[in-house]
């Protein structure tokens, strides 16, 4: 008999029904307001203004007036929620003490020599005399727990947040630890972050239901395979605004396979079903796949079949609703679904016992029946950012990691001018972990790819300010967790001859990612250099994403130095053996480089903005096209010009002015890099950052969205 693999499911922290639809909607939903505004109130609502901008969101001026109508305990209530929620989604609500808490001032600038001191103090070092270092007595004492021999002359307790020897995190209570030192202030100016997003007021607690019934709609509807970060929010409103005894809420149809699996799981999940759920879950299994699908979700596996879980129990009346499904589809077509998940198929039959039930379900074969597809209106207008043009389509999106922005791989985004970049990397670790050591590298390579320095754990700095590390961690206790971080500054980047940097992170001693109670990265996009401001900034966060992924190795991203850009590859490297660093790995790393940014760069890969365009040609009578400076293209479909030219004509000087002169703000139908347009209710937007945009007047569309409706009927 074949044996299946046993899957090891990490669980993650589940968010709220009103962090869903805070990130999903931007939206707030708070009680009837029941007092006037008053100045205690007023200056509450301002102090609560300036938290959440230093995160990033603004509040709009419904969601103000109707924070200022409650009292004060009403409001601090409401003010804890959102910013714990908004936390939450940026990783702000973590410690985030680098190794050297003065990073990157304090960064030492020598790492050999830092590395020989530590090797001299592990190896020299005796109890109860002089330091090997300085020769000074009764300076060298132990710390917690790791018990290693530290000069506290040597170490600047005041500046070192782990063991200067190990870097393993010690006690908060050892005396090595000292207060840390004073942190100048901030003093630059800083812009808004690029991702500034407008909070709505959703309404009170009851909307909260209907709104988040219709984002459940919105995402059963959804034709394409949900992105992680979507499943866990389909279970939340799914245990918000489903229920088991009421099934007003399920369509007939859950056009995507994968989708259907997990609602289908769902309503089986508690055990005492009701007739009327599993003749729910009978009718809508019409292939053998979404039978495989369904039990693979019920025994806590991948609904995309990629892993297969051993099968759990089935009860017997389940058992019957899935004989009975099966039982109705055609015989050729589920033998060649089954053959393609033969291992899992023969475990299904031997689940469901269908030898003992041959006279009941004779036929016991499914039938896999093409997915319904959009019937999509047309309208007047349409507007595309050119921007777009950098966005791969989505092609793997069940893969993605769970991320603060969803960008599918390859796409690539203009950086910043005059802004420095911060990596950053948090985790910790759980029982079953044990004391595991991440690491967070950038590896430098010029224009031919050959490699030219290297900013991590054995080299804090390149080329002095260009790149500085924070400082290497080697545990991640809970509850505090590990940070680690990476200071990139592009102009001294490129005056160093940099014209890549590959962003990395690794299991220094081989503990896979997903075995950990937590692990995320991201980067940050900073207006000033230097000491000022905090080392983790929420409102600086450009990109957060989990690393939930059964790999020791990660590289989210490449840097193009001097053409200012980011391409994010969300790409898990295998690797083999231990003490795992980027030294070690440049040349695989120059070859993924090398390679993944050709491939996309060939337009191989359709871009997400070409997409666009396509369905802005399909459905518009008039396109407007918005490029980066400003300005507008206008086209109309003329007489005899049919879609396949009307779209090729799009993107070219052959313009018709009238249409770049119209108000924008009128269009139906929009895809923008950014939410800043004001659109009709009812509009259907596809939107990178939402921004301004109201989800609750307008419908935002998914990529895979837009990539699915095109599929051929």
């Amino acid at each position: 008999m074949t044996t299946l693999q046993t899957t090891t499911v990490t669980v993650r922290p589940v968010r709220s029904p009103a962090a869903v639809m805070l990130a999903r909607r931007g939206a707030l939903y708070l009680t009837e307001a029941t007092a006037e505004a008053t100045e205690g109130t007023l200056a509450g609502v301002t102090l609560l203004e300036g938290d959440l901008l230093e995160r990033g969101y603004l509040l709009s001026a419904p969601l103000r007036h109707a924070l200022a109508g409650r009292s004060e305990q009403a409001l601090a209530a409401a003010g804890r929620a959102v910013l714990a929620d908004v936390d939450g989604l940026l990783g702000a609500d973590r410690d985030h003490t680098p190794l050297f808490r003065g990073f990157p001032a304090t960064t030492p600038a020598d790492t050999l020599a830092l590395w020989v001191d530590r090797v001299l103090t592990v190896l020299l070092q005796e109890p109860d005399q002089p330091c090997v270092l300085c020769g000074e007595q009764r300076s060298v004492h132990p710390v917690a727990p790791c018990a290693h021999l530290v000069c506290r002359s040597c170490f600047d307790g005041a500046e070192l947040a782990a063991c200067p020897v190990c870097h393993r995190r010690i006690d908060a209570g050892d005396p090595l630890l000292l207060p840390a030192a004073h942190r100048p202030p901030a003093g630059a100016r800083r812009a808004l972050p690029q991702r500034l997003r407008v909070l709505a007021h959703g309404g009170t607690p009851a909307d909260l239901a209907d709104h988040a019934g219709a984002e459940l709609a919105g995402l059963l509807a959804r034709t394409g395979a949900l992105s992680p970060g979507d499943t866990d929010d389909l279970h939340t409103l799914l245990d918000a605004a489903a229920s088991r005894t009421s099934l007003a809420w399920l369509p007939d149809r859950i056009p995507a396979r994968e989708t259907k699996a997990h609602v289908l799981a769902w309503l089986l999940r508690d055990k005492a079903a009701g007739p009327a759920v599993l003749a729910a879950v009978q009718a809508r299994l019409t292939t053998a796949t979404d039978v495989l699908r369904l039990l693979a979700v019920h025994s806590g596996g991948d609904a995309g079949l990629l892993t297969i879980p051993r099968l759990a129990p089935v009860p017997r009346p389940l058992r019957r609703a899935l004989l009975a499904a099966l039982d109705t589809l055609d015989i050729a077509q589920a033998a060649a679904e089954l053959r393609r998940h033969e291992d899992l198929a023969k475990h299904t039959g031997e689940l469901l016992h269908t030898f003992e039930h041959a006279r009941a379900y004779p036929r016991a074969a499914l039938l896999f029946a093409a997915l319904r597809s959009f019937r999509l209106p047309p309208v007047d207008l349409a507007v595309v950012d050119a921007e777009l043009h950098g966005i791969t389509a989505p092609f793997a999106e069940r893969t993605a990691s769970r991320a603060l922005v969803t960008l599918p791989r390859g796409s690539e985004l203009t950086l910043p001018d005059g802004r420095t970049l911060r990596l950053f990397l948090h985790w910790t670790e759980s029982d079953t972990s044990g004391r595991t050591d991440l690491d967070l590298a950038a590896a430098m390579f010029d224009a031919d790819w050959n490699h030219i320095g290297t900013c991590d754990f054995t080299h804090l700095r390149f080329a002095d300010e260009a790149a500085v590390h924070s400082g290497d961690l080697t545990s991640a206790p809970a509850p505090s967790g590990a940070s680690e971080f990476a200071d990139l500054d592009l102009d001294l980047l490129a005056a160093a001859g940099v014209r890549y940097v590959v962003a990395v992170v690794l299991s220094y001693n081989n503990v896979p990612f997903d075995r950990l109670a937590e692990a995320f990265a991201g980067v940050m996009v900073r207006d000033e250099p230097g000491t000022t401001g905090p080392v983790f900034d929420p409102r600086q966060v450009e990109q957060r994403f989990d690393l939930t992924s059964p790999a020791r190795a990660s590289i989210p991203m490449v840097l193009d130095v001097a053409g200012r850009t980011m391409r994010w590859l969300d790409v898990v490297q295998g690797v083999s053996g231990t003490h795992h660093a980027v030294h070690r790995h440049t040349d695989a790393l120059a070859a993924l480089g090398r390679h993944l940014t050709g491939h996309f760069a060939t337009g191989a890969r359709v871009g997400l903005g070409e997409v666009c365009l396509w369905h802005a040609a399909a459905r518009a009578r008039a396109v407007a096209v918005r490029h980066l400076d400003g300005t507008v293209s206008g086209y109309r479909c003329r007489a005899g010009e049919d879609v396949p030219a009307f779209a090729a004509r799009i993107g070219t000087p052959d313009t018709d002015r009238a249409v770049g002169a119209v108000d924008l703000t009128g269009a139906q139908l929009a895809f923008l890099l950014r939410g800043d347009l004001a659109l009709p209710a009812g509009a259907q937007v596809y939107a990178l950052h939402p921004a301004a945009l109201d989800a609750g007047a307008v419908r935002l569309l998914a990529a895979t969205e837009l990539v699915a409706a095109l599929a051929p009927q």
